[in-house]
């Protein structure tokens, strides 16, 4: 692990850049009671939105899109940071994303990454990060990386694994130096029932972690936890050597269920699936992450939730199979009461940070939240059903670290307009 600033951890109402990456977060008054149809009760104000669904994505065209795309596919069949640790759901958006390439292993591996993986032997990977809500200060980093072939995965594994061993995370090329640090080079280590792991320790600053690396076929696990040493290092040490091997259990038989795609043929990988992202609002140009304009599963979506283990019984009980980001996010659920379970849902938890706000006017059911205008809190999330559809609008101010109201508003009309007819 790079630091553990690379585990920023932010409320999913933020997350990756003003777009509902997660159905979490006011109360009863919030309970979002929405007609799921209906004919619209006003000439609904749209502003300059789209309100028809967006053409056909098409295929990926490229060895370089295709990656992006396969890495979000691959999200469906990563384990989650709460499935190792029940603790861990504070999101670490800095760590969770689709990497596209060998060198946007940067964001969670030390720096520099080894030459041997800057070649065409990296397919794709997905990172996801979560820390423990509270003062216990335990965190993670799981990631599956994928290589063209075993023998790529061991030797990158290898080469990995020395250079954190030997890169010291206080050299001022990686990390700015402060007065006080001294040299952070870690300490070989054996993870126990795992001897084929290739394992990393560091015991610096208050603070104990390990890097674990396991080779399976051609793809690498990557595992970074990280607790407080000094009195609690022995339960730490306990605690993350427990949480690799279990991630380890975990993430093989998962991983083995993936379809991998050839890479040879990555351009053809469609970039929508089920048409569903066609039916979200559209992003703007450069304005998206890898781990947008993306469709999900509801496995590889609780990666990127605030509440991942309250959201993943409801994406159960909505039957929810779909989940599209773009500039909205839509969720296509098994029916139109599915949607109303997934809606009330959404809305309960929003109204336990946020307040009510007016809703879109001639949009049956649709409600808005508008948050506490802090740099947490910033923004205005509405929700929305129509048919097996909900949808999700988040808007931020971000210039004037408010709240945009109308945007919000415009964009849930528009929306409303998108899901007309849809099946």
């Amino acid at each position: 692990m790079k630091t553990n600033s690379a585990l920023l951890t932010v409320s999913a109402l933020a997350a990756v850049t003003a777009v509902a990456l997660s159905g979490c977060s006011k109360s009863d008054e919030g309970s979002a009671r929405a007609a799921s149809s209906g004919p619209a009760t006003a000439k609904l104000d749209t502003g300059s939105y789209r309100t028809t669904p967006q053409p056909d994505f098409g295929k990926a065209g490229s060895p370089a899109m295709g990656a992006i795309i396969e890495g979000q596919r691959m999200a469906e069949f990563v384990i989650h940071p709460f499935d190792i640790d029940i603790n861990l759901t504070k999101v670490g958006m800095m760590g969770t994303y689709v990497i596209k390439n060998s060198a946007a292993l940067g964001a969670i591996l030390a720096k520099p990454i080894p030459d041997s993986i800057r070649n065409d032997n990296f397919v794709t990977g997905f990172s996801t990060a979560a820390g423990e809500v509270g003062d216990v200060g335990h965190s993670t980093v799981h990631a599956v990386l994928r290589f063209a072939d075993p023998a790529s995965a061991a030797k990158a594994a290898q080469d990995l694994h020395q250079s954190i061993l030997t890169t010291d995370l206080n050299d001022p090329t990686i990390n700015p130096p402060t007065p006080t640090s001294p040299p952070n080079v870690g300490t070989e280590a054996q993870i126990p029932g795992l001897p084929d792991t290739l394992a990393v320790s560091h015991d610096y600053f208050g603070k104990y972690s390990v890097d674990a690396l396991t080779v399976h076929g051609p793809y690498v696990l990557y595992d970074w936890f990280q607790g407080n040493d000094g009195s609690e290092l022995a339960a730490t040490k306990d605690w993350a050597n427990k949480s690799v091997a279990r991630s380890v259990k975990l993430q093989t038989p998962k991983i083995d269920a993936f379809p991998a795609t050839d890479p040879a043929k990555l351009a053809d990988l469609p970039i929508d699936v089920d048409g569903v992202l066609r039916l979200t609002l559209p992003t703007k140009l450069g304005q998206t992450s890898t781990s947008q304009q993306a469709v999900y599963g509801p496995s590889g979506f609780l990666h990127f939730s605030g509440s991942p283990v309250q959201d993943q019984l409801l994406l159960q009980q909505s039957g929810t199979d779909r989940i599209a980001i773009g500039a909205s996010t839509v969720y296509r659920t098994r029916d139109d009461k599915g949607a109303q379970v997934l809606l009330d849902g959404f809305g309960k938890q929003f109204s336990k940070t946020m307040h009510v706000g007016p809703a879109p006017v001639g949009v049956p059911g649709a409600k808005c939240w508008v948050g506490n205008g802090n740099m947490s809190d910033s923004q205005t999330t509405c929700l929305l059903a129509r048919g097996r559809f909900v949808a999700q609008i988040n808007a931020t101010d971000v210039q004037n670290k408010g709240t945009d109201l109308t945007q919000a508003q415009q964009m849930a009309a528009a929306q409303y307009e998108v899901l007309a007819g849809q099946k």
